[in-house]
């Protein structure tokens, strides 16, 4: 049976497909950075049943895309298109996202100096979560950068998954008023445990 996990990206491959279908208001589709992590999450060490309800919702995500009032639901067409070019180079970064989300499963991602930052980028992603009790990724990214430390969403997005991996945070519904089309965490009971006992 599909976790709750799997569930939610389901919903958010719905909600973005549906975002990127409005051609009006040139919605934000930076959602999917997070969302293309997440899934190469899944796809490195997730469940059977999670993949194959993911790989699912991916693909009826994708058949509901419109460029110009055509569904472009093979790659053939889309490279023939006017956006060749934007459709290969994001091809190839999810490629390339879903490649390091392998190799840090095999632990060979990491390079000199990697782990300082990495470690300085949990560091401040947990002194968010503590400050703000629910947030969202982008939110810890604004926090971030106005401390002045420049940081990218991604990198946000992966220590996200690394701390939802550890059981320190966890996805959570958003409280009244907030934007229920993006994605929320916050600190477990077994999180906010560990981060009191580091601080002794």
């Amino acid at each position: 049976m599909p976790s709750a996990v799997a569930a939610s990206l389901v919903s958010l491959l719905d909600d973005l497909a549906e975002r990127a279908r409005d051609q009006i208001n040139e919605p934000d589709l930076r959602p999917a950075i997070s969302l293309v992590y997440d899934l190469g999450r899944l796809i490195a060490a997730g469940p059977e049943d999670d993949i194959r309800l993911a790989q699912a919702a991916v693909a009826g995500a994708r058949e509901q895309l419109e460029v110009d009032g055509h569904v472009i639901n093979t790659p053939e067409k889309a490279l023939l298109g006017k956006e060749r070019q934007a459709y290969l180079a994001g091809a190839l970064w999810a490629i390339n996202e879903l490649m390091t989300v392998r190799l840090e499963q095999l632990g060979t991602a990491r390079t000199p100096g990697d782990t300082t930052r990495r470690g300085q980028i949990r560091a401040l992603v947990l002194e968010g979560l503590i400050a703000e009790g629910t947030v969202t990724p982008t939110e810890l990214q604004a926090r971030i950068n106005k401390g002045g430390i420049d940081v990218r969403l991604d990198e946000i997005s992966r220590t996200l998954g690394d701390l939802f991996s550890d059981d320190i945070v966890t996805p959570t519904q958003p409280g009244p008023g907030s934007d229920r089309r993006r994605k929320y965490f916050a600190l477990t009971d077994a999180g906010r445990r560990k981060v009191a006992e580091s601080a002794e």
